[in-house]
Order: structure tokens, then sequence, then C-alpha cells
């Protein structure tokens, strides 16, 4: 009973990891096409490394701002 009960609470940390890493990669997915292959493919090809720093973060940002939106949207309506 005790051994069972205290095993099943490994599910909850797991989950939360998981959750928290897939986040994470689709955030670095997001930034990596919209910097590489959208913003420094069509718009600047001779970009500098900071400027595709700053382009990266706010891609993540405005990706971050539209995910909310669209979580929040869905659960309301």
């Amino acid at each position: 009973g005790y051994i069972l009960g205290g095993i099943s609470w490994f599910a909850v940390p797991l989950l939360a990891a998981t959750t928290m890493g897939l986040a994470a990669v689709s955030f670095d997915a997001v930034s990596s096409i919209i910097t590489y292959d959208l913003y420094k493919t069509y718009f600047n090809r001779e970009a500098s490394g900071n400027r595709l720093i700053y382009i990266s973060h706010v891609s993540v940002l405005t990706f971050g701002l539209i995910h909310e939106c669209l979580i929040d949207w869905t659960v309301l309506y």
C-alpha cells in the first residue's frame, strides 16, 4: 500500500518535466525557422549575429504571445 502510493507520485514531476521540455523544443524550433529560414533567406542575407539573436528573441516572444492568446481563446469560447 505505502510503496505503490509513493511510487505513483513520480508521474507528476515526470509529466511536468516532459511538458516543459516539449515547450522548450517548440520555442527553439520556431526561433530557428523564423530566424534562418525566413528572415535570413528572404529579408536580410547579410544580417549580423547580433541582429539574428534579436530576431530570434522577438520571434520567440511573438510565438509565445500568439500561442497564449490561442489557448485563452479556446478555453474561454
